[in-house]
């Protein structure tokens, strides 16, 4: 029985509320559930099919090769040579559609005939080494890649061969013919899963055919994922079979053999795609659940009109005593009528002080208050921070959040302001700057903060007609230490690098680091190269001094600094950097100096 003098009806009425949603959500999640199931399967389907009709082009295209092979197979066998073979050859290439060329080689290679004129039969020659070696293998075929060819040239093709051995099974000739990649790619053109759903084909060495959308770049590229290559591997010694692999917010990628020719199909479709149906049967759901629930809440509400007042205060209040966040309530003028225990533990100021006054309501400067409860009192939400002490003496950083409690006709009637510590999430942002523009081992300057320093710098030079240095810094003998003592030393090398940078130039100069054994240095108000040549010399002074590594062994390692002056050697930072880069390799040269 509830506390208070609740209703007893009303506690009922909830209880039938509470078990009608539950029965309605449980309905729903199975109904989503297995409806989920079904559109993966579906997915699984459709992605079969695919697969199948691929395999089932890919296999034609390569038997109606095989036909031709065969025919040329056959007339080589009866004895035909020489000009009758290239007769042959030639009358049977333009029987080809799906073929760019036709050729014969003999079995060291040579060729016989080949139509059209052969430029590189080395693919080809491939095969009749893998028909030499195995003298029960009658036919191959093997993906050639050329990045360098356009497509239809038959430079990127795949290449069917197959063999001729006379009466003892001794390879007499080899048959061949190209079927450019373009072709393959052709066989893709109008099979379509879905707006970003991806389809590609991949030789028995997991490198890439064909893709649909197109990808001229990655053909001949072996697949790179791991768990891809290893779910490829698995089909390569079984049936035709289809696996997936999913992530929680990645796309579904199937994987298959392709037809008996022992090429591979992926197919990636979305998530989104996969599951459209099944994200609007979820708004739809979640919609209906969200009405059900809102009608038994209003008449909830409507048998719950009696309820006593006291009881719902009783509530709130124990909600807002056990919050962690700091809450005050005060009228509109701003005097607090209420702040919970929260307030205390955080300000160490009492209760008892705080009711009633004005100043201990937010924290907040006089100007910063008053500009708070106007808006307040316009009916407007107004959010700050505040710096505030601990009750042990240190700081905290508050957010401020002061909202207007409307009264029975919508009007302001109080204003509640919420008191959040955010000290950790400030840390945690200017840590999160700094790394984004600081080397996490030198603490130097990055790349990124570098260079925005150096466009800056350019911006000074060009208004105020002035010059400046660039100094770019590569170690000598860097990797020789990190290799002999060790990755942990050579970062502890790093660190003392810096700091003797540090102090090789002034205040007003910026160091930093490009990345690996690379730093810069940036050297505004310089009046003459001759400036920056003796910065440079007091910098490679510092350098070369020798240094204890944590094994104690002591090192010395050189620097190359290329120096480059604005605007003599670049009219940018991007120009400039690059003038020192190539001035430190050429000094680099000249000099032996070794990474």
């Amino acid at each position: 029985m509830p506390e208070g003098g609740a209703n007893p009806g009303r506690w009922r009425f909830n209880a039938v509320v509470t078990g009608i949603s539950l029965t309605i959500v449980i309905l729903f999640s199975l109904d989503l559930s297995d409806y989920r199931r079904q559109a993966i399967e579906k997915a699984r389907a459709a992605s079969d099919n695919m697969t199948r009709l691929l395999s089932e082009r890919l296999d034609d295209s390569i038997r109606e090769v095989d036909y031709v092979l065969r025919d040329v197979t056959d007339e080589a066998r009866s004895g035909v040579r020489g000009p009758g073979l290239r007769r042959v050859v030639e009358a049977k290439s333009h029987t080809l559609k799906q073929s760019s060329s036709l050729s014969v080689l003999d079995p060291s290679g040579r060729e016989f005939a080949s139509s059209p004129p052969a430029t590189n039969l080395e693919a080809e020659c491939s095969c009749v080494a893998a028909f030499a070696a195995d003298g029960s293998l009658d036919a191959t075929t093997l993906a050639v890649f050329d990045k360098g060819s356009s497509p239809g040239s038959g430079r990127s093709a795949l290449v069917r061969s197959r063999a001729i051995r006379d009466a003892d099974g001794r390879l007499s000739a080899v048959v061949s013919s190209r079927i450019d990649i373009s072709i393959v790619q052709g066989k893709l053109a109008d099979l379509d899963l879905g707006e970003r759903s991806i389809i590609a084909i991949t030789d028995p060495s997991l490198r890439l055919v064909a893709r649909r959308p197109g990808m001229p770049d990655a053909v001949g590229v072996e697949v790179a994922d791991a768990t891809m290559r290893g779910l490829l591997r698995q089909l390569k010694d079984s049936s035709p079979a289809l696996v997936s692999m999913r992530s929680e917010t990645g796309p579904y990628y199937y994987f298959a053999r392709a037809g008996e020719f022992h090429f591979f199909v992926v197919i990636g479709q979305a998530k989104t795609d996969v599951l459209a149906d099944w994200y609007r049967r979820f708004i739809v759901y979640g919609t209906a659940l969200a009405v059900i629930i809102g009608l038994l809440l209003l008449l909830s509400r409507l048998l719950s009109k009696n309820f006593a007042r006291n009881t719902e205060f009783a509530a709130r209040l124990v909600a807002m005593e056990s919050a962690s966040d700091v809450i005050v309530i005060a009228d509109l003028e701003g005097k607090v009528e209420y702040v919970n225990a929260s307030y205390e533990r955080t300000t160490g100021v009492p209760r008892a002080e705080a009711l009633g006054s004005r100043r201990a309501i937010f924290g907040l400067e006089e100007a910063e208050a008053d500009a708070a409860l106007a808006a307040a009192r316009a009916g407007q939400l107004w959010r700050g921070e505040i710096d505030e002490a601990r009750p042990d003496g240190g700081q905290i950083v508050e957010e401020v959040t002061i909202a207007p409690v409307p009264g029975p006709g919508g009007e302001p009637m109080r204003i509640v302001a919420v008191l959040r510590d955010v000290t950790e999430r400030r840390r945690l942002q200017e840590k999160l700057e700094r790394l984004a523009h600081y080397d996490s081992l030198t603490t130097l300057p990055n790349r990124t903060l570098f260079f925005d320093r150096l466009e800056n710098a350019v911006a000074r030079a060009r208004r105020e007609n002035r010059r400046f240095a660039l100094l770019f810094i590569d170690l000598d003998g860097f990797k020789a230490v990190n290799d002999r003592f060790g990755h942990d030393a050579g970062d502890f090398l790093l660190f003392e690098i810096a700091k003797r940078l540090r102090s090789a130039i002034r205040d007003s100069d910026t160091a930093g680091r490009m990345g690996g054994d690379e730093f810069t240095v940036l050297l505004e108000n310089i009046a003459k190269v001759e400036d920056a040549a003796a910065v440079a010399d007091k910098i490679r002074v510092a350098l070369v001094e020798p240094l204890a590594v944590p094994t104690g062994e002591k090192v010395t390692v050189g620097a190359s600094i290329g120096i480059a002056v604005f605007p003599d050697d670049g009219a940018d930072g991007e120009s400039i950097l690059k003038s020192a880069d190539s001035a430190m390799y050429a000094i680099k040269l000249a000099t032996g100096g070794r990474r």
